[in-house]
């Protein structure tokens, strides 16, 4: 007969594995305690796997109770004709309805009502759809889940109901995994230091916004570190492209007195050349020669200053020659 309750030995029960994934099985202590003075209320919802088992799909913490209290027995109904959706949904609705669940128990349940009942029933509305069955806001269910990629450090502080998850969603999600286990450290100081007792929502804001200062604080250090190290490297590049631009202007004043030389030289060989063959002995000539014969003395003395080496020096020093013979006469 459909719902009747039966006495099922506790030998031929097993777990639903999804159970324990979901919500956690804390206080049993209390609840066996509980079941010894006032006895056991109600009974367990199961469903037959095979001959001689059966899954629990409710009263997972009372089947637990029982068995630490030694009992071999408990009062169960055997759900017939279940598909695996009402199987989840039943999971799901037994724990949400008959106890009180922390905030990674709901966080928990959410996703899984998501991705085990509304999916698979084909919604395209699985925000709207979870925020229905647990009777919650939309923008509450966003918030839930985002609890489910905290650190695992900082989901036990929730676990254990230490705070108000509220305080927070808001900025805890953008902090890495290392942050949130710090912020979770903090947050088991703090109640320590209170007793034990509640942080309060403001508390719990002032410790977040603590660590954002402090990751503030650091990104602005690197900040720093970084631009000095640019600026360093800028400097590094302009010393360098200062002294390149420097290195080829010293090669191409070299170039030009070479250059200035070699046209000296040849303009005023030539010329020289042409009075000693001719032996002109024309004032304007002359004095033209004397000219070139200071210029060619200045460019000598500038050209040994500067130890101009290659092509030039020998011209140089034929044009000497030619300067010592042309003072001679």
């Amino acid at each position: 007969m459909a719902n009747e309750i039966v006495m099922l030995p506790l030998s031929k029960l097993k777990p639903n594995p999804d159970n324990v994934k979901i919500f956690n099985m804390a206080k049993i202590d209390a609840l066996a305690q509980s079941i010894k003075k006032d006895g056991f209320i109600g009974a367990i919802e199961v469903i037959k796997v095979d001959k001689d088992t059966y899954e629990i799909l409710s009263g997972h913490r009372r089947y637990e109770a029982m068995k630490l209290l030694g009992n071999k027995e408990i009062p169960a109904i055997v759900l017939e004709n279940i598909d695996e959706i009402t199987k989840s949904r039943t999971l799901l609705s037994a724990n949400i309805n008959n106890r009180e669940l922390t905030a990674m128990d709901k966080a928990r349940a959410i996703n899984y009502y998501i991705e085990h009942v509304s999916r698979p029933s084909g919604s395209t509305n699985t925000l709207d759809d979870a925020a229905e069955f647990f009777s919650i806001s939309k923008s509450s269910v966003k918030n839930y889940r985002k609890l489910t990629k905290f650190s695992k450090k900082l989901q036990a502080v929730l676990e254990e109901d230490l705070i108000s998850y509220t305080g927070l969603v808001d900025d805890v999600t953008s902090f890495d995994a290392k942050t949130q286990d710090k912020l979770a450290d903090d947050i088991r100081k703090a109640v320590s230091e209170n007793d034990g007792e509640d942080l309060g929502f403001k508390r719990v804001r002032q410790l977040v916004h603590n660590i954002s200062l402090e990751i503030a604080r650091e990104e602005n250090r690197a900040k720093s570190l970084e631009d000095k190290k640019l600026d360093r490297e800028e400097k590094e590049a302009q010393k360098e492209f200062v002294e390149i631009k420097a290195q080829e202007a010293k090669e191409e004043e070299k170039k030009s007195v070479n250059s200035i030389g070699t046209s000296l030289f040849e303009e005023f060989g030539g010329m020289a050349a042409y009075g000693f063959e001719q032996g002109s002995s024309i004032d304007d000539e002359t004095e033209y020669a004397d000219e070139k014969i200071n210029e060619a003395v200045d460019l000598l003395k500038i050209a040994l200053r500067r130890e101009v080496k290659g092509d030039i020096s020998s011209q140089l020093k034929q044009l000497r020659q030619m300067i010592d013979k042309l003072e001679k006469m």
